[in-house]
């Protein structure tokens, strides 16, 4: 099993490795991550905005790991969870932050009846995210996320940020800066 937690992590095996390095480096803080966005859907379910910077494990499966996620703490990948995606954002290779924004603006499905709306936030559009394939800057993300959230805000719909996606070295100053203009 070791093996393939190092394979989903796109880490080398190295042979003697103590499974228990490896259970409190990796697995125990990806836990937590796990557990920690359990605790802010229950706050959202109180009426709080939250964030779990470490949530959004978003390509494991109950029954499989996949794309960095031993752990999966928002099961998108079941038909249940596909079914209740109300917003995904399906584009093109390339596509820049002012397509990607007018895209989401024009799916504006969002309706007043949800207590709670789980965003998972991912830097892996920006321009400089290897993975992703768009072309989005910092300001692109923090005016997506914004965005959603002063719709969810004017619903009275509680937020979960998740931070899952993004493998750039924008990411963290991406995730910090929509931070500071959310909450300032």
């Amino acid at each position: 099993m070791v093996i393939v937690w190092l394979n989903v992590l796109e880490l080398p095996f190295i042979p003697f490795v103590p499974f228990t390095i490896i259970d409190n480096k990796l697995l125990l803080p990806m836990r937590w991550a796990v557990v920690e966005t359990i605790d802010a859907m229950e706050d959202a379910l109180s009426g709080e905005n939250c964030w779990n910077l470490s949530g959004g494990f978003h390509h494991a499966s109950p029954n499989s790991e996949e794309g960095f996620c031993i752990y999966n703490d928002i099961y998108p990948k079941g038909e249940f969870t596909k079914n209740r995606v109300d917003i995904a954002v399906p584009l093109h290779t390339g596509t820049s932050g002012n397509e990607y924004l007018e895209y989401l603006r024009s799916r504006e499905k969002i309706k007043s009846v949800f207590r709670m709306a789980i965003v998972i936030s991912g830097t892996d559009v920006l321009a400089a995210d290897p993975l992703g394939g768009f072309n989005l800057s910092i300001e692109d993300v923090v005016r997506r996320d914004n965005m959603i959230f002063e719709k969810l805000e004017k619903l009275s719909i509680s937020t979960v940020f998740l931070s899952g996606g993004g493998y750039s070295k924008d990411s963290a100053r991406a995730i910090a800066q929509r931070i500071t203009k959310l909450c300032a």
